[in-house]
């Protein structure tokens, strides 16, 4: 293959005919000049698209934080839910009980003869908040742990609407029913310090592995729901009970991938 070499001839008297370089100076400055503006030009747009992205991240920030301080108005409604949910499952607890006090029990029975439970609700603010909080959350682990929140929050608020008190075995049902009440208020709880800005770190509690703290943790959270109830002692055998089953099976308190 043949090459061709090109050659700027430089007259004698440069000053007196200078015309025969001009061509080849010429486009050799005319490339020099074309690969200088590409350059310029790409530094533009990386330094566009940094500036996007920066913007971008601020204006993500801004948002976060905003939705970040109405965070707990929303968890103390849903702690509020729980907490007249667990009214009425305690009422039928206790009006099944043949050893409790008399004065209560007179109330407690006349919610027995009910067929399910009267309707508590629930604000519908709350989950709107908890969506524009998801949305501007950046670690996998929050937004996983929000994910079961809410999910744990439908499936109770399901649960507690169908719930039958006339059904077999109700007894045992309704304290399951109290340790999902009990789930809830650990995971919007758990939200509470990030929430008010006291602490910058990961809320999540799906990542830790060991199912027999966390189910202690969620009984201690049931046992807490009732311990306002004139007897509370008459929750705790059947909720240790099915605790203790969870962990023997090594059941995880979250939910489960449907097959």
């Amino acid at each position: 293959m043949n090459s061709t070499t090109l050659y700027c001839r430089l007259p004698i008297n440069w000053w007196a005919d200078p015309s025969l370089c001009w061509f080849e100076w010429q486009s050799l400055i005319s490339g020099a000049l074309a690969v200088g503006a590409a350059f310029v030009s790409i530094w533009s747009i990386w330094r566009q698209i940094a500036q996007t992205s920066e913007l971008h991240k601020d204006e993500l920030v801004r948002r976060h934080n905003a939705v970040r301080s109405v965070v707990p108005v929303a968890l103390s409604a849903i702690s509020e839910y729980c907490g007249a949910v667990v009214d009425q499952i305690a009422i039928n607890i206790e009006g099944r009980q043949n050893d409790f006090e008399a004065a209560f029990d007179a109330a407690a029975q006349v919610r027995t003869e009910q067929n399910s439970f009267e309707p508590v609700q629930f604000p519908s603010d709350v989950i709107s908040t908890m969506q524009l909080f998801v949305e501007t959350l950046t670690r996998p682990a929050d937004i996983r742990h929000m994910a079961e929140l809410l999910s744990s929050l439908q499936i109770l608020q399901s649960r507690f609407k169908s719930f039958d008190l006339k059904q077999v075995a109700v007894e045992r049902r309704l304290h399951n029913l109290l340790l999902d009440t009990a789930k809830v208020q650990f995971l919007a709880h758990s939200i509470f310090n990030y929430g008010r800005f006291l602490d910058e770190n990961s809320f999540s509690k799906l990542d830790r592995h060991d199912l027999e703290t966390l189910w202690d943790e969620i009984l201690g959270k049931a046992q807490d729901l009732v311990l306002s109830r004139p007897v509370p002692d008459v929750f705790y055998p059947m909720l240790g009970e099915l605790v203790d089953s969870y962990k023997k099976n090594n059941i995880s308190p979250w939910n489960e991938k449907f097959s």
